[in-house]
């Protein structure tokens, strides 16, 4: 039953927050349109068949729709009809048209940054570890570490949840030194313990610096700024976000070219909707609130990709048209409009298989992982990583016949490369040497691996 609830809760949270990003967007186009004195007919929230009219004083009908997932904004003239009406979109100069589609995108870009100035203005959270068991006679043993404490700090450093640092890494790195460890207990209060962790020997075997089965944690401690600096960080992450959504966007046009039937770099709908609740449940509403920030980002860059019915799309069209006149009859535009849409569909249910297939095969990595691997597998070797990773860096270990299953689980502590924005924190690989998925299942079963995100 709490599973079903926190799957009803997940869904309406993504639809919330889509719907917002979408509502915000299309307010855009609103705003823009009523300044140049087009008439704007209606302003829906969601999309049809109509729940309720809101409000029907005046020239714009206000309406709520039964699909939760976004919002429109319909003008006088936008399907190029009604050209000789002074206050219809089809009838306005090429400058004003650019502007009231390309407000959409901005208003996203604006969302963005204040989400981002916001969380920066009141203190960015920070990540630690929270101990789940403790193992005999080890430094966290020594420690006094129970379950439900949280390591926040080690040596006085926290970790800013949207930072470059690891705490993950930070703690194998002080391998066999002394260190003092920042603990918040479950109690509300906090303490500062010493402790010898274990040395690189043993680490290298896979038994762990200080000895716990942990997961990730956000603390109650945070980085804080001053009005300036918040603002400043805001526009910084923004810009980001930003360059990492283009990014993203060159790596799925590589692996349609290249590897149409391989799962794309990318999640839709659906694998968002899973990412959402998983950070959400797990990481809290400020770090969910961030993604949204980056989702707002991604909304503005796709739309203003120049491709049909997007924007951009929208804009590239109608420039030509003022280029090359009526050789672009209105019927064309309409075709235009409508194969890109039946591209964007299909586009959406392709990626979107893919997403079930992550859900239902464990196909990719996945973001979060909890146990103590020493205990049910043989440590083989660690190595180095991210020598061909733009965005990660790291070290891997690599484990074998764990509970005899025999299968290879890969453990990858990795951390954003210098300049690079980038919110992995630990990651999870199985390779299958068959299509034996309850082999996999027991494996993350015994380690309490949760989350199985794209």
């Amino acid at each position: 039953m709490t599973e079903l609830i926190q799957s009803l809760i997940t869904i309406v949270l993504f639809a919330l927050i889509l719907g917002a990003l979408v509502v915000i967007h299309e307010l855009g186009h609103f705003v823009t349109a009523r300044l140049a004195r087009v008439r704007v007919l209606e302003f829906g929230i969601g999309f049809p068949p109509r729940a309720k009219v809101l409000r029907a004083k005046g020239e714009t009908l206000y309406t709520l729709n039964w699909l939760p997932i976004g919002g429109f904004v319909k003008l006088e003239g936008e399907d190029g009809n009604d050209a000789d009406d002074p206050r219809s979109f089809a009838a306005q100069g090429l400058p004003t048209k650019l502007v009231i589609l390309v407000a959409g995108v901005v208003m996203n870009v604006v969302l963005a940054f204040v989400i981002f100035a916001g969380i920066a203005l009141g203190g960015d959270p920070t990540m630690g570890i929270r101990v789940q068991a403790v193992q005999p006679d080890s430094p966290g043993a020594e420690a006094g570490l129970v379950p439900g404490d949280v390591i926040a700090s080690i040596n006085g450093r926290v970790y800013n949840a949207f930072g470059n640092e690891s705490i993950f890494l930070d703690l194998r790195e002080h391998a066999g030194e002394t260190v003092t460890l920042g603990i918040e207990h479950v109690d509300g209060s906090s303490s500062d313990v010493t402790v010898t962790l274990r040395d690189e020997a043993a680490v290298a075997e896979g038994r762990g610096a200080i000895g716990i089965t942990q997961d990730i944690a956000i603390t109650r401690r945070s980085v804080t700024y001053s009005p300036p600096e918040a603002i400043a960080l805001g526009g910084q992450r923004t810009v980001e976000a930003l360059g990492l959504i283009v990014g993203g966007l060159g790596q799925l046009v590589d692996s349609i070219v290249n590897r149409p039937t391989e799962p794309p770099p990318v999640s839709g709908p659906i694998g968002i909707a899973v990412q959402i609740g998983d950070i959400f449940w797990q990481l809290g509403p400020i770090i969910t609130l961030y993604v949204a920030g980056i989702l707002s980002a991604n909304l503005a860059v796709v739309n203003i990709l120049p491709f049909p019915p997007l924007d951009g799309g929208r804009m590239l069209v109608i420039t030509l048209k003022r280029l090359v006149g009526e050789r672009i009859s209105l019927r064309a535009e309409r075709l235009t409009y409508l194969v890109g849409f039946v591209f964007l569909f299909a586009f959406l249910i392709w990626i979107s298989g893919f997403d079930i297939a992550r859900l239902g095969g464990y196909i990719q990595v996945l973001d979060i992982y909890k146990g103590s691997f020493s205990q049910n597998c043989e440590f083989v070797e660690r190595r180095d990583y991210g020598e061909n990773d733009p965005l990660f860096e790291g070290k891997f270990d690599i484990f074998t016949d764990c509970d005899g299953v025999g299968n290879v689980l890969i453990v990858l502590s990795a951390r954003p490369k210098e300049n690079q924005t980038a919110y992995l924190l630990l990651v999870v690989a199985n390779i299958m040497t068959d299509a034996d998925y309850s082999a996999l299942d027991q494996i993350f079963n015994t380690f309490n691996v949760v989350g199985n995100l794209p």
